[in-house]
């Protein structure tokens, strides 16, 4: 499954500001590794058919998330062609994923068999995003999510696809965000949860 970019496995990352960051479209491999106390596990500011799997994030604040080049506020974030799968997160203090958000354009992502669980924030935040593109075309697919302060998966309609999940436990189950195309949810187990 590995194509190209750097390798990390078997790592520990912990009590830094960004952990592991993703600048120019960078490419990564990232296996079996543990990112706990950061004020985020992994960050991206532009990342590119990369792989997350079988790692652990908790106690951060968020586990993955988008961050500006100082003094390129105004350049948009990008996340594209990239698989996050068979991860936990867990006793995150706000969202655990954000792949959405102002200025971020993210696409052709999937998010399958992760665990995501009694964080402080969303589970994952996938909101609409940049003024072109914004979080769209991207499948969330067979995770466990439950337990979450503020909810399971909170996503713009821009083409995504939420299936076979399970959503339990957390306050609102699935928070949609306007965008200008579809949003599928099917085959889902959706319960328990407060909204």
């Amino acid at each position: 499954e590995y194509v190209s970019g750097t390798i990390f496995e078997h790592c520990i990352v912990e009590y830094s500001t960004g952990g592991i960051k993703f600048e120019e479209s960078a490419k990564a491999f990232i296996d079996n590794c543990a990112f706990s106390n950061n004020s985020t596990g992994i960050s991206f500011n532009s990342m590119a058919s990369s792989m997350i799997r079988n790692s652990t994030f908790y106690s951060n604040s968020s586990g993955i998330n988008s961050y500006y080049i100082t003094g390129f506020s105004y350049m948009s974030r990008s996340m594209s062609d990239s698989e996050i799968k068979n991860n936990e997160f867990y006793s995150n203090t706000s969202s655990a994923i954000v792949g959405g958000g102002y200025k971020v354009s993210a696409s052709n992502n999937l998010y399958q068999g992760n665990t995501v669980r009694d964080n402080g924030g969303w589970a994952m935040s996938f909101g609409t995003g940049d003024v072109v593109r914004g979080f769209r075309d991207n499948t969330i697919k067979g995770n466990t999510i439950f337990n979450n302060t503020t909810g399971g998966i909170y996503i713009s309609d821009n083409g995504n696809v939420i299936t076979e999940n399970k959503i339990f436990n957390n306050g609102t189950g699935i928070g949609t965000d306007h965008g200008d195309q579809t949003l599928t949810i099917s085959y889902n187990v959706i319960s328990d949860n407060t909204t």
